[in-house]
């Protein structure tokens, strides 16, 4: 922050010259005498609002441009705009500020300008910005937008809504500058918090152009829950040759509940199908549903070792909640499928990889008038190394709460000893088939 200081207009005038009426300065100092505010006078093309600015290290107004020169830690605020930089110059004449950092020592660009307006940060080599019209360029920018990052040689800030890139890049890999992936493309449109518009763009993986090319490109940049790609990820399977994995669409329009559909492909021709569907409704249940399927081929399709198989795997997890229906409960933990699912290359979680048995149970349990209580339940389990399944289907029990049948409606005195005698009941049934 500078250190307080008070101005004489009359003096700056004698040392500088005095500005035409059209452009002179009024020096306003706060209250507390902490910051000098310029401030063009009222004319036809003032601004709304006033200019507040500081600098760490120096500040110095010219009177005969109208411009003021703010070096180290500068800070520029304008209603909801907030411009941070090394460098600041502001013209007071054509509202137009103009920033950039400044090479240390070692010759490393540091404060580099970071533009932020109503919440939106960009981080920028140097930029240019017009208070008057809200327009602006910004060079070698960076920003965050929705859930992904945007990366751009050159910005132009159209207007408080939109915003153009060119040769710009799309990632939602990390914040570097260099991302694992990301979708690239000479033009692209931004317009906030709606969506992100390209024109032909092509996928780079590691900074390596991928064959994987579209005429253009539409992606959610709304905040909150949204419909998108989902960007697969990239390796080499040993068995199975170069894949794409986890690639795929989702489904996020409801805050209720989602849909995930994505697929793995191999280049030996291996491929997999996987679904996820979440739900969660408030005071009644939630849980997920996980589909898989996958055919894995091995070998060569001419040589006697080829080999080919389908797997199939499904989980269902329902919570329901107990202020829904007080008299009655449904769950389910399902853990079902093919034996051999996760004894292959498509398996990421070493925890499903080492496991050799599987269970489920899906339950059913409800209140029977004042004492008594059912429940209906599905039992399964299985073993991978011996193939082995047993199922419970179905298992009822019916449960009395204990009564006393003997006892006095009104008691008058000390309880006899029948009166004392209680009877519950507990009945049972199931069918297993192994």
């Amino acid at each position: 922050m500078c250190s307080p200081f008070i101005l004489n207009a009359q003096v700056v005038d004698t040392l500088l010259g005095e500005p035409s009426d059209s452009t002179a300065l009024n020096l306003k100092v706060d209250s507390n005498n902490t910051e000098v505010v310029p401030q063009k006078k009222a004319s036809s093309s003032s601004l709304d609002s006033k200019v507040d600015y500081q600098a760490n290290d120096s500040i110095v107004m010219d009177l005969k441009t109208n411009k003021a020169y703010l070096y180290g830690e500068a800070v520029v605020l304008y209603e909801n705009l907030e411009l941070k930089a090394d460098f600041i110059e502001i013209d007071f004449k054509t509202n137009i500020v103009y920033a950039k950092g400044r090479e240390d020592s070692t010759g490393t660009l540091v404060g580099k300008p970071v533009f932020t307006e109503a919440g939106k940060e960009y981080q920028a080599g140097e930029m240019t910005y017009n208070f008057e019209t809200k327009k602006g360029k910004i060079k070698e920018a960076f920003s965050k937008e929705g859930e992904g990052y945007v990366h751009g040689e050159s910005i132009k800030m159209h207007a408080e809504n939109v915003i153009y890139i060119r040769n710009g890049k799309y990632t939602t890999c990390s914040n570097q500058e260099h991302p694992h992936f990301h979708i690239q493309a000479t033009k692209l449109k931004i317009i906030t918090e709606d969506k992100i518009v390209t024109g032909p763009a092509q996928m780079y993986v590691a900074e390596i152009p991928t064959p994987l090319v579209v005429p253009f490109g539409i992606f959610p940049n709304k905040p909150g829950r949204q419909s998108g790609i989902i960007i697969p990820t990239y390796g080499n399977s040993p068995g199975l040759g170069f894949f794409l994995m986890n690639g795929g669409y989702y489904f996020g329009k409801s805050d209720v509940r989602d849909l995930s559909l994505t697929g793995d492909i191999y280049s030996n021709g291996s491929y997999g199908l996987h679904a996820v569907h979440n739900y969660n409704k408030r005071y009644r249940s939630n849980g997920a549903v996980n589909l898989d399927f996958s055919e894995i081929r091995r070998g060569d399709p001419e040589a006697a070792d080829f080999s080919k198989n389908s797997t199939f795997f499904v989980r269902w997890r329902h919570t329901q909640d107990p202020k829904a229906t007080p008299k009655s409960n449904f769950s389910a933990s399902v853990d079902a499928g093919s034996v051999n699912n996760f004894q292959n290359d498509f398996s990421t979680i070493p925890r499903d990889y080492l496991s050799n048995q599987f269970k489920s149970n899906i339950s059913y349990s409800r209140t029977l008038g004042k004492n008594f209580r059912g429940t209906l339940n599905a039992n399964h389990s299985q073993n991978s190394i011996d193939s082995s399944i047993a199922v419970t289907l179905p298992q009822a029990t019916l449960t009395m709460n204990r009564i006393f049948p003997f006892k006095r409606k009104v008691a008058v005195g000390k309880d006899a000893w029948y009166e004392r005698i209680g009877l519950s009941l507990t009945s049972d049934f199931r069918n297993q088939v192994r």
